[in-house]
Order: C-alpha cells, then sequence, then structure tokens
C-alpha cells in the first residue's frame, strides 16, 4: 500500500465501522492522510468484538459470517491482510433445538435452481413451508417493486408460514445484517436472498472468521 504524503491532501472519516474502515484504507492506498474518529474505544461497528467483563472473553457483537456475495468486504479483508483468517463452507447448516440438521447445498443445476435439489429434502420445513419459501423466492428473481415497507411486512404479503419465517428467512437475515425483520427494510432484505441464494453457486458460500 502506497505510503500517504505528509504534504498531500486530508480527509476525516466519521465511524469506526465497516464502512470507515474500508473507506480509509482504500483513501490512504490512494495518497490521502486520513484521520477517522470513532466515539468508541474500539473499532468494527456491528461487526466488533469485546472483552465479556465477567469472563474476560472475547466476544463477538453478533454472528460474524460473511457469503460469497460480500465481494467489497472481502477486498477490504485482502486489502488488510487477513483474508486467510476465514475458513469457507459450500453448505449452509441449519440446526434445531435437538441436534437435528437441515443442510442447503448446490447441485450441477445452474443457478438459480443450484440449491433446489437440496432444499426439497431439508427436514425442518414442512411441504407447505417449501413451497411459501419458492413462490417469494421466485418473487425475488423476477424482481420486485422497491415499497415503504419492512421485511416481515414482505413476507406476510408472500403468505409465508410461521415456521418458514423463523427456520429459514429469520435465521439468514439476522444473521447476515445483524437486525431484526421488522426492522429490515423489503429492499435490503430481498437483496440479501438476491445476491446470496439467486446468482451463482460461488455467491452462497459462507465464510466463518477464525478470529474475534
Amino acid at each position: 500500500m502506497p505510503v500517504p504524503s505528509a504534504t498531500g491532501p486530508t480527509v476525516s472519516i466519521v465511524g469506526g465501522g465497516l464502512a470507515g474502515l474500508s473507506a480509509g484504507c482504500a483513501l490512504a492506498a490512494a495518497g490521502f492522510r486520513v484521520t477517522l474518529f470513532e466515539r468508541r474505544p474500539y473499532l468494527g461497528g456491528r461487526a466488533s468484538s469485546y472483552q465479556h467483563p465477567g469472563t474476560g472473553e472475547v466476544v463477538d457483537n453478533c454472528q460474524h459470517v460473511l457469503l460469497g456475495c460480500c465481494t467489497n468486504l472481502m477486498e477490504f479483508y485482502r486489502r488488510i491482510g487477513v483474508d486467510d483468517k476465514i475458513r469457507w463452507f459450500d453448505r449452509l447448516v441449519f440446526l434445531e433445538p435437538g441436534g437435528r440438521e437441515s443442510v442447503i447445498s448446490s447441485s450441477w443445476l445452474p443457478a438459480p435452481l443450484h440449491s433446489l435439489p437440496s432444499f426439497l429434502y431439508v427436514p425442518s420445513l414442512t411441504r407447505g413451508d417449501k413451497i411459501s419459501i419458492a413462490r417469494a423466492m421466485s418473487a425475488i428473481a423476477r424482481g420486485v417493486e422497491d415499497r415503504a415497507e419492512t421485511f416481515l411486512d414482505w413476507l406476510k404479503r408472500q403468505r409465508q408460514t410461521d415456521r418458514a419465517i423463523e427456520r429459514f428467512w429469520k435465521v439468514v437475515l439476522v444473521s447476515a445484517l445483524n437486525e431484526d425483520l421488522d426492522r429490515v427494510s423489503m429492499r435490503y432484505g430481498t437483496q440479501v436472498f438476491l445476491e446470496s441464494f439467486l446468482k451463482s453457486r460461488e455467491a452462497g458460500r459462507m465464510g466463518v472468521p477464525t478470529v474475534p
């Protein structure tokens, strides 16, 4: 990475979350002298980790995962030299209380049907759940009108079952956006599933950090 000139242009960034850190790295590489302001004593925003005062353990703020479609995040990790700290998985494993697994993985079928065979056999969802999810996924693939509503409201308009919401939509989206469905906009909720489940096999790979 080029070293910013002592007399070069300067820039200030407010916020030390992933967006602020990524912008700072990119601007520094372009020759800017960067000053980053963060009100908390640690960086990372919603992707931060902290030391638990009772146990001394380093705890992640949320479930720190990324998907193959997160190309900008992966480029940021490469830029700061930590991309080798991500362990990649080609299967999504949904665990129920008691330990029963439901696995979604790719097949020989082309996108957006590549996960269909495994999806049809997941035991955590009934036939009715799967039909409702397939209907909503089909709507996402065709393109949905951008409306001022929450993703939960959109799911209800798509006649999703309670089990489908709890065991599929919520599990994926809370992990991806670190927010409840009734606080996620329909636009960004549908974008997550379009980018990660429907575009390509590689887009749905799950990356899990091996460090906090």
